[in-house]
């Protein structure tokens, strides 16, 4: 069995340029990207000086909860009484957060958050006998999770109530796997909960170009936003189908609020010798939510920092990356600390060969041009997996991934900002394929590591000195397992 490769480059450095890590093998590639949208909906030069936040929310409610509320209150064009009677069930242990994403960046650059499980599963076995898991011979990736992706542009085509004013698009996707299925009688038997067969999957769009009018932006340094500019948008709501809601799966809200500003102090420039430092924090999801209720989107960027400190002071939120600095002369530079993760990528199981019969024929022969009789003996055997560690799996050929944080931050002619790439990688946990008996005990033959990202890519204005978060991201404890009570923030400083 084997998987295409992957090849890594490690560096801990801080450098000019950057070596682009190869993706991984099993990760399916994307497709060609859509083109730009025309310049109503992006268009940077309508307003090259607006900056803009958005917040994203994901809360799993009770089908019947959501539907009696909609039943007395009707769809909202402003969601903001919604989302309160939605967090005040949150609060009550009636409604689950999910996951927040909040986006920062310029109007006509878009902001994207990704927090990726990498799910490899089996697509095809090789059947070994009676007593024996079948092996597992050919494989594929199915990235879950959630992807957000932010636009603020100005519509200056609109017309109407709030006409011409900044826009915030948001489109996205969010994947689970629902559990896996199989067909095999021994392993459905003998199968531990984590194990991954056939996984069942779940795709739901996102927004698909909602978008959201914020009319509050007119005045430079704006920091509070009107209540249009601060609204909530109910963009999606995902219901169970009949099938599920009887098993008691819930209902999906997606909200999005955020606003925007006149920028009055610009980036400073990295073509000068700049000290960066780069913060990873996670921090308990409920604390986080309730913060985000009490702030104007703008402040969030600002002030998260203020927040992240403080739950760290009360021994609730973590410290788990950090790294520091200083920027050359050069308008690009990256910085990195990763580390290789090897892993089998191809197994041979130990087997058995057993004379079933023996028999002789006379063949056609070819001797010296010429065809003379002879005879022949032929041979049929039984191939057969050994049970127990005898019949153990032997890994023949190895890969490895880097896993590690890295940022990127490039300053370009546009004069918009500094562009930044953020990825951390981590091992999350081993997913098993097949197992074998060992005294009763059904124990680990086939394996792969499980491996989870959080990436952001965006635009964006750094006032010198001072933390700015860039992003938020949710982790994984293992397959198809999202890790709800707690939230990443990404911090960026910029001297």
């Amino acid at each position: 069995m084997k998987i295409r490769p992957f090849i890594p480059c490690t560096l801990l450095a801080i450098s000019l340029t950057c070596l682009a890590q190869e993706p991984n093998p099993f990760v399916k590639k994307e497709g060609a990207k859509a083109p730009e949208k025309s310049s109503s909906e992006n268009s940077p030069e309508s307003s090259p000086d607006l900056s803009y936040v958005g917040i994203v929310e994901h809360i799993l409610v009770p089908p019947d909860l959501i539907d009696g509320w909609m039943r007395k209150n009707g769809m909202p064009a402003d969601a903001s009484n919604l989302r309160a009677a939605v967090q005040q069930w949150v609060v009550e242990g009636k409604a689950t957060l999910d996951h927040t994403s909040v986006g920062v960046g310029v109007t006509g650059q878009r902001a994207k958050n990704e927090s990726i499980l990498e799910q490899i599963y089996p697509t095809e076995y090789q059947q070994n006998g009676s007593g024996v898991w079948p092996l597992p011979t050919s494989f594929e990736t199915r990235n879950l999770g959630y992807t957000a992706e932010f636009l603020g542009y100005t519509d200056e085509y609109a017309t109407g109530p709030g006409g011409g004013a900044p826009r915030l698009s948001m489109e996205g996707q969010f994947i689970e796997m629902q559990g896996s299925a199989i067909w095999d009688s021994l392993m459905e038997k003998t199968r531990q909960p984590d194990d991954v067969f056939f996984p069942i999957i779940r795709t739901m769009g996102l927004g698909q170009g909602a978008s959201q009018a914020v009319t509050n932006a007119a005045a430079p340094g704006t920091s509070s936003p009107s209540t249009q500019g601060g609204k909530y948008t109910l963009i999606s709501r995902m219901d169970p189908l009949a099938e599920e809601r009887k098993s008691g799966l819930p209902s999906r809200l997606v909200f999005l609020r955020g606003d925007f500003s006149k920028d009055t102090a610009k980036s400073p420039p990295l073509s000068e010798s700049r000290y960066v430092s780069l913060a990873v924090v996670k921090v308990p999801h409920l604390e986080f939510s309730a913060w985000l209720q009490k702030q104007a989107p703008l402040s969030v960027p600002r002030e998260a920092w203020q927040l992240a400190e403080a739950l760290r002071k009360d021994g609730i939120a973590e410290l788990l990356d950090a790294a520091d600095g200083i920027a050359g002369s050069a308008p690009k530079w990256t910085i990195e600390n990763i580390r290789d993760v090897i892993y089998p990528t191809e197994w041979e199981p130990a087997s058995q060969r057993t004379f079933l019969e023996r028999w002789a024929a006379p063949p056609e022969q070819n001797v010296d041009g010429k065809q003379a009789p002879g005879l022949a003996t032929y041979g049929r055997y039984k191939i057969e997996a050994l049970p127990g560690l005898k019949g153990a799996s032997t890994a023949t050929s190895f890969e490895s991934r880097n896993i590690g944080t890295t940022l990127e931050m490039e300053t370009k002619t546009d004069g918009q900002g500094v562009h930044i790439s953020f990825s951390r990688v981590s091992q999350v946990a081993e997913t098993v394929y097949r197992r074998i008996e060992d005294q009763g005990k059904w124990i680990p033959d086939v394996k792969l590591p499980l491996f989870a990202s959080t990436r952001c890519t965006t635009v964006y204005r750094f006032v010198p000195g001072q933390w700015t978060m860039i992003s938020t991201g949710s982790e994984y404890t293992g397959p198809g397992k999202v890790d709800r009570e707690h939230c990443l923030l990404m911090f960026v400083k910029v001297e």
